[in-house]
């Protein structure tokens, strides 16, 4: 924090989401909640959608604090916009003249009238930042509602936001007081293909929040005969390409042709699932791999905590998306589980040789090179799972996330 920085204490945050609440978006509703309890201050939440019902959860209204929904807002509070507007005119002739015809904020009309109504909101609650999730369209509302406010903001950036259509992110983030992301690998790319200025990215970990609630796996010593049991193997993410379940199904029967005694299951769905349960089928592992859908929460960490080793081949898609760095990977690494997964985007950042093991993307035979020696050596296992607790619990706690945008934003504040 700089000398002139403003009290955490005294900072009013605001957010304005695409989508909210989604409950695989942790690293969100966490944010949120580590920045009311770091305030002092619930803040203020707008979201432009509802999530399907199957997505949302983790945000309760009654507890959490209330959410502004963007649709929900409608005629009925037309005078309120039309005088919120008409007053604007008359203060900022040129400010209002700009927001109406700005066309590369690509909103429609009805969308920029509603704006008004936002723009009283944060201004009552006293907001003196938003901040938001993710370079999708919701941007170019932050960017208009600075046109009205005067209110800065700031985007952290994760994955297919920057990495399908760097030239469109680019745009968007061009007004942001500042940028945040998950990884030096994003920061890089930001800086040398989107061409954002040095001085306005910065590093700003996700995190988890529960690495407390965790068995103590660093002194874990294994049940006795563990050697010659199945070892247990735990895939979780939505299936589509950029996770690379193929890849590690591939592997799968590379180690059952190598003998390898193994039990594993995938946990998620998605558009690619039928797919992949056909190739289990196909290739014989149906009475060793376990499609189990989606979870809740809570059973998922059981399942973690249950295996041996947690794998995740990720890959890029053919559209150029592919994952930051996985909170899957940290909640596991956070049990003390060994990791198997790729050496791709910013996951290298967080698992390294003494946690885990790095393959190449698309390289079946090496993954099951590598599961095959975590077999062989429980041990190995074991030393990997308790450096990747205190590699978690050094750099990858929401806490730290939380305090260190917090400082990001106090910093601007004071300088204003």
């Amino acid at each position: 924090m700089s000398d002139h920085a403003m009290p955490v204490s005294s900072l009013r945050v605001g957010y304005l989401l695409r989508t909210f609440p989604i409950l695989s978006e942790t690293f969100v509703t966490g944010e949120i909640r580590g920045i009311g309890r770091r305030t002092g201050f619930v803040p203020y939440v707008c979201s432009l959608y509802r999530p399907a019902p199957e997505h949302a959860g983790g945000w309760d209204e009654s507890a959490d604090g209330p959410v502004t929904w963007f649709r929900d807002l409608d005629k009925s509070r037309l005078p309120e916009m039309v005088g919120y507007h008409s007053g604007k005119v008359l203060r900022h002739p040129f400010r209002q003249l700009r927001f109406w015809l700005d066309q590369g904020l690509e909103l429609p009309n009805a969308d920029r009238c509603k704006l008004a109504i936002i723009a009283m909101e944060v201004q009552r609650a006293r907001i003196r930042h938003m901040h938001t999730h993710f370079a999708w369209e919701h941007v170019d509302y932050l960017r208009a509602l600075k046109m009205l406010t005067g209110i800065p903001f700031s985007v952290t950036v994760h994955a297919a936001d920057i990495f399908i259509d760097p030239a469109v992110a680019a745009h968007r983030l061009q007004d942001a007081a500042f940028v945040t992301t998950i990884s030096d690998y994003n920061r890089n790319m930001l800086i040398e293909r989107l061409g954002l200025p040095q001085e306005r990215v910065h590093v700003v970990r996700c995190g988890i929040d529960w690495l407390e609630e965790m068995p103590g796996a660093a002194d874990a010593t294994g049940d006795e005969g563990a050697e010659e049991a199945p070892l247990r193997i735990l895939s979780v993410g939505r299936m589509v390409e950029k996770k690379g379940f193929d890849t590690l199904l591939s592997a799968l029967q590379a180690l059952r042709e190598n003998g390898v005694k193994f039990e594993a299951e995938i946990i998620g769905n998605g558009p690619l699932q039928p797919d992949l349960e056909r190739q289990a089928a196909a290739t014989g592992l149906g009475d060793m791999v376990r499609f189990s859908g989606a979870l809740p929460s809570t059973t998922v960490l059981e399942r973690v905590r249950a295996c041996d080793v947690f794998a995740l081949c990720c890959r890029e898609a053919a559209n150029g998306d592919m994952d930051g760095i996985p909170v899957v990977l940290m909640e596991a690494m956070a049990c003390g589980k060994p990791v198997v997964t790729s050496r791709i985007s910013g996951i290298p950042e967080l698992v390294d040789e003494q946690c885990g093991f790095l393959s190449q993307p698309d390289d079946p035979a090496q993954v099951a090179a590598f599961l095959g020696s975590l077999a062989g050596n429980r041990a190995l296992g074991r030393t990997m799972g308790a450096a990747g607790v205190r590699k978690v619990r050094a750099q990858y706690l929401r806490s730290r996330q939380v305090d260190d945008l917090l400082n990001l934003i106090s910093g601007l504040q004071g300088g204003c």
